[in-house]
């Protein structure tokens, strides 16, 4: 059985290193707006839902009529 050399181990572990530190720089950089971003859209999303269930009532209530469930 060969073993690698020590300083190929080296050479790759550093290149490893780097690779690793340059993609951890880029989605840090990428991902900083985002909290940002999702907490300026809550109050958007909590109005659609909140609408979303007032016209789901309406339909419900709408169709008991029609149907004559009530």
């Amino acid at each position: 059985m060969m073993l690698p050399m020590s300083f190929s181990v080296e050479e790759k572990s550093r290149i490893a290193a780097a690779v690793l530190d340059d993609f951890v720089e880029v989605v840090a950089a990428d991902d900083f707006g985002y909290p940002m971003e999702a907490e300026d859209s809550v109050p958007t999303a909590r109005a659609k839902m909140f609408g979303l269930g007032i016209c789901m009532a309406l339909v419900a209530l709408i169709l008991a009529k029609f149907l004559d469930i009530s």
